[in-house]
């Protein structure tokens, strides 16, 4: 049997009050804490009692607060240490509804137990991280918040907390809670903030101003409509052309200098300014020419002696009657491109040509001169050329040459005769 002696005993005639001592010789304790395994491991074979309970607050490698039952060995060689585990006896009859099948008891019976356990947190998301009971109490360290677990409902969710210390000064925001990003469509997704835009514009000075002004253009477009049906009733009547109305785009409020302007790319009328004409000649001399689409251009004057001239489809300065003939050696030898109002002279066959706009064609198969090697123009004689027999370049015809020879024969033949 365990004996434990206690008493009080006064420290000599020192005077000092007395002080309690415990001197144990054989105490025996069922149940023990200590700091670690080796702690529980070096626990003296004279305090162990067979299946003794020991917790260890923290050991090295199994988790911390563990209860260890000793076996039925009390020698420190022969010791062995399980894990304490709790549970039904096999020979407690289960109740299901009180236990649960691990033998714990049902939780709607111990609503009234809560685990008061405190919680320092840097923020909300670590907040709903972590494995929380209802009672438990959070401190925010960035807002210096203090909430308590109401309920495991939804244990992510801060619905399941309540603020202890006092009422945040902005509870939701449009509807939402914790971190709210505002945006149009996130208001306008709400129908009472619809409504309420709708009738605080409707309200607004300037809405209601833009609004009368709205109607009085709105009036006169109706004018407008109503003078462009009198005006398609005169164009009907008095010109028999079709019906404008069908050709005129609807109308926008009109400034000073605007105009009803035909449209050819819509085929329709409309109202437009008025187009201003700017004057793009530069030089004296210039002309204005219509370009693509109708737009005036400039041309500039053009050379002494050159001609305007078109091809068809634009107009521009080529050179004059004054230099309309260009002599070439041959054909091969004229300019690549050509002039059209230019006549060309082949001088090694006088063989006359002019430029159609991308070859060269002959004209005249008929040179200037004729030669004796070269088709061309050539002088008749006189009857007086003839006799004298000394000119190389004119031509002699039948008629001349019958009056110059018969007389020559006749001459002849008298002078044999005498």
């Amino acid at each position: 049997m365990a004996i434990a002696v206690i008493d009080r005993i006064r420290r000599g005639s020192s005077g000092f009050g007395s002080f309690a001592i415990a001197w144990q010789e054989d105490i025996k304790i069922a149940y023990l804490t200590v700091a670690d395994t080796a702690e529980r491991n070096a626990i003296p074979e004279w305090k162990r009692l067979p299946y003794m309970t020991v917790m260890v607050i923290a050991p090295t490698t199994d988790p911390a607060r563990t209860e260890y039952v000793l076996g039925a060995s009390t020698t420190i060689a022969s010791q062995v240490w399980t894990i304490k585990t709790y549970g039904i006896p096999a020979n407690v009859v289960t109740r299901p509804d009180i236990f649960d099948a691990n033998g714990f008891i049902l939780p709607q019976l111990i609503q009234n137990i809560f685990l008061n356990t405190n919680y320092v947190v840097a923020s909300q998301a670590a907040m709903l991280a972590l494995t929380t009971f209802t009672g438990n109490f959070l401190i925010r360290s960035d807002t210096s918040q203090v909430f308590i677990k109401l309920n495991n409902n939804n244990p992510s969710s801060i619905s399941d907390f309540v603020l202890a210390n006092g009422s945040p000064s902005v509870i939701s925001v449009n509807g939402g809670t914790g971190v709210v990003n505002v945006t149009v469509a996130t208001l306008l997704a709400v129908a009472q903030n619809v409504t309420d835009f709708n009738a605080a514009v409707n309200l607004n000075s300037t809405v209601v101003s833009n609004a009368a002004s709205i109607g009085t253009i709105n009036s006169n477009v109706s004018v407008l409509t109503g003078n462009l049906a009198a005006l398609d009733a005169y164009t009907k009547t008095r010109l028999s052309t079709q019906l404008l109305a069908a050709n005129v785009q609807a109308p926008t409020l009109a400034e000073d200098n605007y105009a009803l302007l035909w449209d050819n790319t819509l085929s329709v009328y409309k109202l437009g300014p008025i187009p201003s004409l700017i004057n793009p000649m530069t030089t004296a001399g210039d002309i204005i020419v219509g370009s693509t689409g109708g737009t005036p251009i400039r041309v500039g004057i053009g050379a002494n002696t050159h001609v305007l001239t078109s091809n068809g489809t634009t107009v521009s300065w080529q050179v004059g009657s004054s230099n309309s003939v260009l002599e070439s050696a041959n054909v091969a030898a004229f300019p690549a491109t050509g002039v059209v109002a230019r006549i060309y002279i082949a001088t090694n066959t006088n063989l006359l040509y002019r430029w159609t706009g991308t070859v060269y064609v002959l004209i005249s198969s008929v040179s200037a001169d004729a030669t004796e090697t070269v088709k061309g123009i050539v002088e008749l004689a006189t009857q007086a050329e003839t006799d004298a027999g000394t000119d190389d370049v004119r031509a002699v015809t039948p008629r001349k040459m019958f009056d110059f020879v018969i007389p020559t024969i006749r001459r002849n033949l008298y002078l044999s005769a005498t």
